[in-house]
């Protein structure tokens, strides 16, 4: 990563000062408020949470018009079954069921890792992609954590997560008509404690790899905060399982008054939250995403390197606000070529 690749990064973004002075100071809900028509005041609150500061919206936004934020082919496993195939046609070695317990350190130094049955394997680096608190909080310990990412962590009003309660059904492709992603208002019901009174489905007609023949998948999504978590974290096995019966039945029915054709040709197939991201992924409260970036508040960014240990390299969405699957790329490349440097070698593009 040289200096012409930052002064093409700079060319491309010289309208971002603008942008970020007019936009980096008022949420969404304050950008939506400028507008008097119903439909385009919902939209900037539907899109993302209204929290948001409102040039996430505006960067978001060109992302996906600019044609760089497309939609992987087959979804999210087909485009990290590809990576895996790539990564093993290079040589590398994939081990799957196998946890790590912690990260070696010597001399100040990552030399290595640590596996549960206490088997260990000797690296000359180790590049951590996992949850950034799980890095923390069991890997290598929290007395590396500094104070930017204290701060961040500790104070859930500044710098609030965002996760979400999904509901997924198949249905009958002849009886929804619709495309892409639908917001509606509904009858209001609570879920983690928190009331809703419009949801969002999202149909992937597109895929026809999702459903057999003749059926789609259909998926709504309820955004939920770190208080929403807590809510899901502190019930019992029994209630948090009749929980979401009950939401997912509540979701149904909506479904059904909003599209009345789907009745008798709804199937449900699951229904999960942020503490379903927490038990398969070992998010913090079940973030998808990374710290929320609110009108006033300092965007978050770390460099992906952990002070007071050497050879140790963070490729993790947290690197960065607002995080997701972009963030997540851009810091395992940043990753690469922080090791290419320091190993004096010349990355070659495939």
């Amino acid at each position: 990563f040289g200096i012409s690749d930052y002064i093409h990064m700079g060319v491309s973004m010289a309208n971002m000062p603008k942008v970020m002075k007019e936009y980096g100071s008022i949420d969404l809900q304050e950008m939506a408020g400028r507008f008097k028509h119903p439909a385009l005041k919902a939209l900037f609150t539907d899109y993302l949470p209204k929290e948001y500061v409102a040039s996430s919206f505006l960067v978001s936004y060109a992302t996906i018009t600019s044609g760089n934020g497309e939609i992987p082919k087959g979804g999210s496993l087909a485009m990290v079954n590809r990576m895996v195939k790539c990564f093993q046609n290079l040589g590398g070695k994939l081990y799957c069921n196998t946890p790590v317990s912690r990260i070696l350190i010597k001399d100040k130094k990552a030399v290595g890792i640590e596996m549960a049955d206490k088997k260990t394997v000797s690296a000359d680096y180790v590049i951590s992609s996992v949850d950034t608190m799980e890095m923390f909080g069991k890997l290598i310990g929290k007395k590396y954590m500094d104070v930017k990412w204290q701060s961040c962590y500790e104070d859930m009003d500044k710098y609030p997560l965002f996760s979400g309660v999904q509901a997924a059904f198949m249905v009958d492709q002849g009886v929804y008509d619709e495309k892409g992603t639908i917001f509606f208002d509904c009858p209001s019901f609570k879920i983690g404690g928190r009331k809703v009174d419009r949801l969002s489905v999202k149909g992937y007609e597109y895929e026809p790899e999702f459903a057999p023949e003749g059926k789609i998948v259909l998926q709504v999504n309820i955004p939920q905060f770190d208080r929403e978590y807590l809510y899901w974290k502190e019930l019992t096995r029994e209630k948090y399982k009749n929980q979401k019966e009950e939401v997912a039945a509540a979701i149904e029915e909506r479904l059904q008054i909003q599209f009345p054709k789907l009745q008798g040709h709804m199937e449900f197939l699951d229904c999960w939250t942020p503490v379903t991201y927490e038990r398969y992924c070992n998010a913090y409260h079940g973030a998808y995403m990374s710290f929320i970036t609110k009108k006033g508040i300092k965007s978050f960014r770390a460099k992906g390197i952990v002070k007071g240990i050497k050879n140790l390299y963070i490729a993790s969405q947290w690197i960065m606000a607002p995080g997701g699957l972009p963030v997540a790329l851009t810091a395992g490349k940043f990753a690469v070529w922080r090791i290419a440097k320091k190993d004096k070698k010349r990355l070659i593009q495939a």
